[in-house]
């Protein structure tokens, strides 16, 4: 696995992994912040509901997860503890924004 700027991975043998490395440098944060300002705004989510949220705002279903993961580096976002039921009937976790941060 290659590494396109300071933290984003790709698969080095894939021309597809590093172009989409490349657009991800570009495009993270705002999604980022949208992603952020859903749950400031509504309140805890899963992936699943923030993505349905965001749909149409830059922030594709795929690009929720990444940036919740980036988030709770940050510590911005934290695992409430708490699992709602996909529409697949799969657990997902829940995620709060931390507003203090």
């Amino acid at each position: 696995m290659g590494t396109y700027g300071p933290l984003l991975p790709f698969v080095a043998t894939s021309d597809t992994s590093y172009a989409a490395a490349k657009v991800v440098v570009r495009t993270a944060p705002a999604q980022r912040e949208r992603v952020y300002g859903a749950l400031i705004a509504h309140g805890p989510a899963t992936a699943e509901q923030l993505g349905d949220m965001l749909y149409g705002e830059g922030c594709g279903g795929d690009s929720i997860r990444p940036r919740l993961i980036e988030l709770r580096r940050q510590e911005r976002v934290v695992d409430t503890g708490r699992r709602r039921l996909t529409r697949f009937r799969r657990r997902a976790v829940v995620w709060m924004a931390k507003e203090d941060a």
